[in-house]
């Protein structure tokens, strides 16, 4: 169990670090550097939806599955009901109850407020729109720091 559990706390990391850099290397580096180019909607829709495949159909399930395992691993029940009860355990509710509110967020940015400002931007129009998807990514990241900072609590208890 031991090996199962490093290889999986190894795979949590290298996914939240993929996909919290991901959204780093877009929003600073991307996004800043493309956005004069007149082509710069089509750009970032291209990489946006790529990226976004890849988060929902690889990084949130990895991060879903690799999360139960390295919970049972802590607490020594798959039941997030009873993970409250073990040390720590709080943190790992807390750190489960971020992922779907981050999963929700996502959702809304990548499925509707980022489509449709993309939409927008093609048009020629800016505004609320683009503000709003924006925002929106913003909180996603805080979100995902959030969560950082619990599951590095869970490990070292500096909470």
């Amino acid at each position: 169990m031991e090996k199962l559990y490093k290889i999986s706390v190894f795979l949590h990391i290298l996914g939240f670090a993929f996909w919290a850099g991901g959204m780093m290397f877009v929003s600073f580096i991307i996004r800043p550097a493309i956005q004069k180019i007149e082509s710069y909607p089509a750009i970032l829709e291209k990489i946006a939806v790529h990226f976004s495949k890849i988060t929902w159909f690889f990084i949130f399930p990895l991060m879903l599955i690799t999360g139960f395992v390295n919970a049972y691993a802590r607490t020594g029940t798959i039941n997030p009901f009873l993970w409250s009860e073990q040390t720590n355990g709080k943190y790992i509710v807390l750190k489960l109850h971020l992922f779907f509110l981050i999963i929700i967020v996502s959702a809304i940015h990548d499925f509707w407020v980022g489509p449709k400002a993309v939409k927008l931007m093609r048009e020629g129009k800016t505004g609320s729109m683009r503000k709003i998807s924006g925002i929106v990514g913003r909180i996603n990241f805080i979100l995902a720091m959030l969560m950082l900072i619990f599951g590095i609590s869970i490990v070292r208890g500096c909470l």
